[in-house]
C-alpha cells in the first residue's frame, strides 16, 4: 500500500488531477478552493506539482489528498480512482460498474457546467461594467460645462419664479 501510495505521488502531479477532475490554475497556481465556498482563490499548488494548501481553510496534501477530499472517498477508494483515472495499473481491483461510471461522468460534468457558468457570469459583469462606463462617457458630455447657459435667465431678465 505504501509503495502504491508513493508511486502514485511521484506519477500524478496535482496539474494532472485539476484538469482531468475540470480546474484550471491561474499563471500563480492557485484555484478557487472546492472544499468551501469562496470567490477568490486560495487554493495554492506548489511549483513541483506535488503538494497543495488552502490558506482559506487550511486543507492540504498530496494528489491523493485533494481526490480523498473532493470525492469523499477513503483512502483505499482514492487510490482506486486515481490508479483507474490515470490508467495507472497499480492496483488489482474489481473495475468500475457501468453506474459508477456514468456517476463519475456526472460529477466531472457537473462541476465543467459550473466551470463554464462562473466563466459566463465574469463575461457578463466585464460586458456590463464597459455599458455602464461607456453611458458615464454619454452622460459627461451632455452635462453642461458652464453657467453660460444660464446666462439667457439673467440677460431676458427672467426670475426663477417666472418660469
Amino acid at each position: 500500500m505504501i509503495d502504491t501510495i508513493r508511486e502514485i505521488t511521484e506519477r500524478v502531479s496535482m496539474f494532472d488531477a485539476l484538469n482531468l477532475y475540470g480546474f484550471k490554475p491561474n499563471r500563480a497556481g492557485f484555484i478557487c478552493c472546492p472544499f468551501h465556498n469562496e470567490k477568490t482563490p486560495s487554493l495554492k499548488i506548489y511549483a513541483d506539482g506535488r503538494k497543495f494548501k488552502c490558506f482559506g481553510c487550511g486543507e492540504g496534501g498530496s494528489v491523493i489528498d485533494f481526490v480523498m477530499k473532493l470525492f469523499n472517498l477513503p483512502l483505499k477508494q482514492a487510490i482506486a480512482r486515481i490508479d483507474y483515472d490515470f490508467n495507472l495499473n497499480l492496483v488489482k481491483i474489481r473495475p468500475l460498474s457501468v453506474s459508477e461510471r456514468r456517476k463519475i461522468e456526472r460529477e466531472r460534468l457537473e462541476r465543467e457546467k459550473q466551470r463554464k457558468y462562473k466563466e459566463d457570469l465574469k463575461q457578463a459583469e466585464k460586458s456590463f461594467f464597459d455599458v455602464l462606463c461607456e453611458l458615464e462617457k454619454i452622460k459627461r458630455e451632455f452635462v453642461i460645462k458652464t453657467w453660460d447657459a444660464f446666462d439667457c435667465f439673467n440677460y431676458n431678465k427672467i426670475t426663477f419664479f417666472d418660469i
